[in-house]
């Protein structure tokens, strides 16, 4: 497990465009075409993730949570999600396995990290501390988001108004200085 939980890598393979849907896809590949599939809308919000190893699938998503299932036929290994899902519903001891792989992934990122937590919140299970801190790609959702989440908490108000006086003089001074130097400039050439 930690074999292939170290191999998780994203691949940067159509990543930046968007289907016919409005979605495009985030794409991670490990050894034994383990991958992990995102879709993610315009404004950067992941709408479902689908994590594949052994032929089982995992998947999250926003309308329905976290199920499971099987790849069904045929397909292209060199493509994510080529193959159709035979859907089983919940799965307590494939979504460990998932959720245990996924905690350690050594690179892992934002996109990783999201489907863990969707998995550990199903499961009733805490992530990795180590897991927590924020590496990667993040959207600009997610940045915009936690920006106006602590303007709403009041995380910001205890910072005091610049000093509007204080910019002046700092200003006037680089002025001055300038002024002076271009002056000394011109008269010594």
């Amino acid at each position: 497990m930690r074999r292939v939980a170290g191999s998780l890598k994203r691949v940067f393979v159509g990543d930046s465009t968007f289907r016919g849907d409005g979605l495009r896809r985030i794409w991670h590949r490990g050894e034994n075409t383990t991958d992990v599939v995102s879709w993610v809308d315009r404004q950067g919000q992941i709408m479902r993730q689908e994590f594949t190893f052994g032929g089982l699938v995992v998947r999250w998503e926003r309308e329905r949570g976290v199920i499971s299932g099987s790849e069904q036929g045929g397909g292209d290994h060199s493509v994510p999600s080529s193959k159709t899902v035979q859907d089983w519903g919940p799965n307590s001891e494939l979504f460990f396995a998932a959720f245990g792989l996924l905690c350690h992934v050594q690179q892992s990122d934002f996109y990783l990290r999201h489907l863990m937590h969707r998995l550990a919140e199903h499961l009733g299970a805490e992530p990795p501390a180590s897991q927590d801190s924020v590496t990667g790609e993040v959207t600009l959702t997610h940045v915009l988001k936690s920006r106006s989440e602590e303007q709403r908490w009041g995380v910001d108000d205890e910072v005091e108004p610049e000093n509007p006086l204080g910019l002046w003089i700092t200003v006037a001074i680089l002025g001055i200085t300038l002024f002076i130097g271009a002056f000394w400039y011109v008269v010594s050439h």
